[in-house]
């Protein structure tokens, strides 16, 4: 009988950015499927990166399982690399929790033996709320102060609940998607440029003025690539990259093509969200609460201009 797993964390798509360390190490120990649920718009980078890192395991095992859409909001067609697609938007899908409480329900689908995909039932892998008791026992010690092994960003607790070194997150290289070329042809600039990416859909917008003066401004929300992947050539020709707190931050963390001292992230943005690790010899931070121990840095804007 094969034996099946379900793979139940956080669903944004910078945690699964995070967690596909994690999976590279966790989906070989199974004969069976490896199911992993996803929010609608996230399913094409996240099959893509499975597909980038297919060497650690059978690629026909670990099955992408996009939950059902709540609304209909889309992305503008027009700023599509694939003209004429519409994509669920992120931030307009649904409710607070809609994605949290479907992913649970079809965890007791899997638990209970009547999903599909794994009839025999089998593990049940949780990460971050849910695995509810202790990612909340983690996070009340977290928020107190205390100093656990798995320091101070959730992604560093999402590996202490599976018992797995935080190294680990970065046991892997991205690599540029199907797109890259045709989003670089239509963003790509003829003069010297600083790559950004915020989210002014959802006022996440990155102040222009902390900028560098003198380059022109190339935006990833200008044009909608197949996946996040799409963007890293242009990532890679920019004379500095800068990203609020997001998935393609995460992603271009785990790229061979960043160049120390040209990072960084504008915590101003997103001032209130937990905040992921980053390999700290790589970035700088501009603004909002930044933690302040060994290997973290603040750059005040003047030091760009």
């Amino acid at each position: 009988m094969p034996k099946h797993a379900y793979f139940c964390g956080h669903l944004g798509l910078g945690d699964h950015v995070c967690l596909q360390g994690a999976v590279n190490l966790l989906a070989p120990k199974y004969d069976g499927n490896f199911i992993i649920p996803c929010k609608p718009h996230s399913e094409k980078s996240l099959k893509l990166m499975i597909e980038q890192c297919s060497k650690n395991y059978d690629l026909a095992r670990v099955i992408v399982l996009p939950m059902r859409v709540e609304s209909d909001a889309k992305t503008d067609p027009e700023k599509h690399i694939l003209k004429g697609e519409r994509l669920p938007l992120s931030w307009r899908d649904n409710k607070i929790g809609f994605y949290d409480h479907e992913s649970r329900r079809i965890r007791g689908l899997f638990q209970e033996k009547k999903l599909d995909l794994a009839p025999e039932g089998g593990d049940v892998l949780n990460s971050g709320v849910m695995d509810r008791h202790g990612w909340h026992r983690l996070y009340r010690k977290w928020r107190g102060g205390y100093r656990c092994k798995s320091g101070k960003f959730f992604d560093r607790l999402f590996y202490h609940q599976l018992g797995i070194s935080h190294s680990d997150t970065f046991n892997w290289t991205a690599k540029p998607g199907r797109y890259a070329a045709d989003v670089t042809n239509t963003l790509l600039p003829d003069c010297p440029y600083v790559f950004v990416h915020d989210d002014p859909t959802r006022k996440f917008k990155i102040t222009d003025s902390l900028l560098p003066r003198g380059l022109k401004i190339v935006r990833a929300s200008d044009c909608y690539g197949e996946t996040i992947f799409d963007y890293i050539p242009l990532m890679e020709q920019a004379q500095s990259c800068h990203f609020i707190d997001s998935s393609v931050a995460l992603l271009w963390d785990r790229c061979e093509g960043k160049r120390r001292g040209e990072n960084f992230i504008h915590r101003y943005v997103r001032p209130d969200c937990t905040k992921p690790y980053y390999d700290r010899q790589w970035w700088h931070y501009f603004g909002g609460p930044v933690h302040k121990f060994k290997g973290r840095k603040f750059v005040g804007h003047e030091t760009l201009i």
